[in-house]
């Protein structure tokens, strides 16, 4: 039943987009490299020398990067092992 449901779900919809890997629609992002286009160009005609604009793509990829570094544990056990190894790592280090 669940199957027949999910079948149905638009390509943009959350289950679609965690079936890709993707964290945002990719639209989101098409709006994000035209906003840095954007950005630059207008840096170029009127900006003095000094710090470049944002980069709202770079931020979208590398919070995306960033949220695979999160660890999921099966038990309070295992999250009490991991827990006590950074807790010697970083003591010895």
């Amino acid at each position: 039943m669940i199957g027949i449901l999910v079948a149905g779900l638009d390509y943009n919809s959350r289950v679609e987009r965690a079936k890709r890997g993707e964290d945002f629609p990719l639209e989101t992002l098409f709006l994000a490299s035209a906003n840095d286009s954007i950005n630059a160009i207008l840096y170029g005609l009127f900006m003095k020398k000094g710090d470049r604009p944002i980069s709202f793509v770079d931020k979208l990829l590398k919070e995306q990067k960033r949220d695979k570094d999160i660890k999921i544990f099966r038990s309070g056990e295992d999250f009490m092992k991991a827990r006590a190894k950074i807790i010697k790592d970083n003591k010895d280090g």
